[in-house]
């Protein structure tokens, strides 16, 4: 397996040094390398570091892992914290907008019956043509 790309560049020089690394063609991962039009992850580090105290058992884990997948341990925990990053914000988001829906309900928004839901969301799921049920407090 091809080592990962360790092409890295900040933020503000990522058009530069990738039209860069395109030219050159020297990618280690050939295929694989998303500057060359792969399906690997480029990553854009911030332009600050930060030190983690990670317990021995979990590097290793880590370094296992990044060495099995063809990535170094840094690009595999970026690509970890991102992933709860995004899964953190994705369920933020959804309790807002479940909180903006109780308020709506408070304010006299339309309300279903859960049953005819379902009964409508099962007649979809079979693919048949069906109307929207009515809401039963409007």
């Amino acid at each position: 397996m091809a080592a990962p790309c360790s092409v890295v560049f900040a933020p503000e020089a990522a058009a530069e040094g990738t039209a860069k690394h395109k030219a050159r063609g020297q990618c280690q991962l050939d295929r694989r390398c998303p500057v060359q039009g792969g399906g690997g992850t480029l990553v854009l580090p911030m332009n600050s570091s930060t030190t983690l105290k990670v317990p021995r058992a979990l590097k290793a884990r880590i370094n296992r892992l990044a060495k099995k997948t063809g990535r170094s341990p840094h690009a595999y925990m970026l690509e970890a914290l991102e992933r709860q990053t995004q899964r953190e914000e994705q369920v933020e988001a959804f309790v807002e907008e479940a909180l903006a829906a109780d308020r709506g309900i408070e304010d006299g928004d339309e309300v279903y019956a859960a049953e005819d839901v379902h009964a409508w969301l099962g007649r979809l799921a079979r693919g048949e043509r069906t109307a929207r049920p009515k809401p039963w407090r409007k």
